[in-house]
């Protein structure tokens, strides 16, 4: 039976680039407050992306609008949705509150269509007097507050047993290497991820893997700041003689794995973001191995033998990102370039009505691969200001949206038949990618609750066999995105105890595995899993500046 449709009295627009913080900031204040607030990140499911936003509109009482530096200036683009939802609150006849940044000036043509917007009171932002600010917006809106009890019951008994699962799953610890020994995540730190999410919100039954509780709760110590650094340079330091070795690297380390190839260009784009995060902090260090690298993958795409049918979506997108980031380090037109020629044959190749395809044979679309072109047109239209890298980007981020689990506690791996996520697989990456992106904790604590031998974490739910240091790596950068330091610290002290002497990781924590998808994954020393803990020891973010 298809669910009803639920109505909100405030609906709140913003432009996703800039806005996001304020517009969720207000959205948390109003919902505590009893206010009923749609926020299409949060209450937006499956369906008509782009209908159910103008439905919303239709049926709601208030509007907001998020006036961030620049957030009009698209507008003069018909298909830009900003324009789109102010027009049609404005035509509707909404009450249209206008929630101005100091660094925000109205562009000197306006379409007519929104043109009215420059006549409403609006109220101007202020984060020393945030809360002030919120008592003005609540004096100028129509809507009125509507406490349920019941509501806020059920959302406590859910985050209650959610944060006890969680807690069980978090204290099965085990001995490291070197005798160091894993700690429980704190009750606190899993209840932020529980409350801070949607998890917290849904009154749907979450299905868990159970995990056996720990022999004793004792605290013990973790992994010293400085042995992280250490470990990192280590890997920093592989990472480098692969490089001078053999560039592009390969895959694995030895070579020989099957099929290996095809994942050459993400392991290399991995390998070129490690080299950056050290080369960020240590400013002499590893440059000329850095330049070898991005010049290999700016050469790869400018004589077309990575823009191929065969290669996947996210590969192209993580080499983008890489080369994007290696201009903001250095300034480079030719990797600007690089990037550009990568996102328009995308553009061109593998568009769909939302989002973006994984190859040019199969009709599927996998969130992973939308989440890595989001940033990637995200900086390119930063970078040239060209409006159709940020319409591009907030296509693959209306796919993305898509893809939540009905119950809108994480996101699905895709819409392919087996990789949906609807047998049971939640992908790990997904939802630490998600984190990384669009700061957005919706599926981390669905993510922390996979968590395997020695503290570690699979890379699906549905994983049969060891850990997977990358998926555990990536949550470590996820935490990290989202100020999680303990979690974070714990995560990368489990990655830790399985570094081997030369600095490398591998794919598997002690023992190969097999995961959700049937792929079979390798005790043998992997690239980028060694360049993400690269990354993780660094505390580099790639998806943001």
């Amino acid at each position: 039976m298809r669910r009803k449709r639920e109505y909100y009295d405030i609906f709140i627009s913003y432009r996703r680039s800039n806005g996001w913080d304020t517009a969720k900031h207000l959205r948390d204040i109003l919902v505590e407050k009893g206010y009923s607030v749609f926020f299409d990140v949060d209450s937006l499911r499956n369906g008509d992306f782009n209908m159910a936003l103008l439905e919303q509109i239709e049926n709601c009482k208030d509007f907001i609008i998020i006036l961030s530096e620049n957030s009009l200036d698209r507008c003069q683009n018909e298909g830009d949705w900003v324009r789109t939802e102010l027009a049609y609150a404005l035509k509707a006849g909404k009450n249209v509150i206008p929630i101005k940044s100091s660094k925000f000036h109205f562009p000197d043509n306006l379409p007519e269509d929104i043109e009215a917007v420059r006549k409403k009171n609006a109220v101007i932002t202020s984060y020393d007097y945030f809360e002030s600010m919120v008592q003005k917006l609540i004096s100028f809106l129509i809507s009125k507050p509507k406490k349920k009890p019941w509501v806020k019951l059920g959302i406590g008994i859910l985050a209650v047993a959610v944060i006890a699962l969680l807690g069980v799953v978090f204290l099965s610890r085990n001995t490291g290497k070197d005798g160091v020994i894993l700690p429980p995540i704190s009750d606190s730190a899993v209840t932020a991820i529980a409350t801070s999410s949607p998890v917290a919100e849904s009154t749907a039954e979450i299905s868990v893997p159970t995990v056996t509780p720990a022999v004793t709760p004792t605290p013990l110590p973790t992994v010293k700041p400085e042995d992280i650094d250490a470990s990192g340079q280590k890997a920093v330091n592989y990472l480098s003689k692969r490089v001078e070795e053999s560039c592009p690297i390969t895959v694995y380390d030895p070579e020989g794995s099957a099929a290996e190839e095809l994942g050459t260009i993400y392991n290399n784009a991995a390998a070129a973001l490690a080299l950056l995060a050290d080369n960020e902090k240590n400013k002499n260090h590893s440059d000329s191995d850095l330049k070898k690298i991005i010049d290999i993958l700016a050469e790869q795409v400018n004589d077309g033998s990575i823009l191929t049918p065969e290669m996947d979506t996210g590969s192209l997108a993580a080499a983008s990102v890489a080369l994007m980031k290696y201009d903001s380090a250095k300034t480079s037109f030719a990797c600007v370039r690089a990037a550009q020629k990568i996102l328009d044959w995308i553009i061109e190749n593998r568009k769909s009505e939302s989002g973006f395809y994984t190859n040019n044979s199969l009709g599927n679309r996998a969130t992973a691969e939308n989440l890595w072109l989001i940033a990637a047109f995200n900086m390119v239209s930063e970078k040239t200001g060209n409006a159709g890298y940020a319409e591009a980007a907030q296509s693959a981020e209306v796919f993305v949206q898509s893809m939540r689990s009905s119950d809108g506690t994480f996101y699905l791996a895709g819409d392919a038949k087996n990789d949906n996520g609807n047998s049971g697989l939640i992908s790990t990456e997904v939802q630490a990618l998600a984190a990384m992106v669009m700061k957005d904790r919706t599926g981390l604590a669905k993510a922390a609750a996979m968590c395997g031998k020695n503290g570690g974490f699979m890379p699906d739910s549905l994983s049969d066999g060891d850990i997977s240091t990358e998926s555990t790596l990536l949550m470590v950068v996820a935490f990290q995105s989202m100020g999680m330091k303990q979690e974070a610290a714990q995560a990368i002290a489990a990655a830790y105890q399985y570094q081997r002497e030369n600095g490398s990781l591998p794919e598997a924590g002690i023992a190969p595995y097999t995961d959700g998808q049937e792929k079979n994954h390798l005790n043998q020393a992997k690239t980028s899993a060694t360049a993400w803990y690269a990354i993780a020891a660094e505390e580099y973010n790639p998806f943001m500046k």
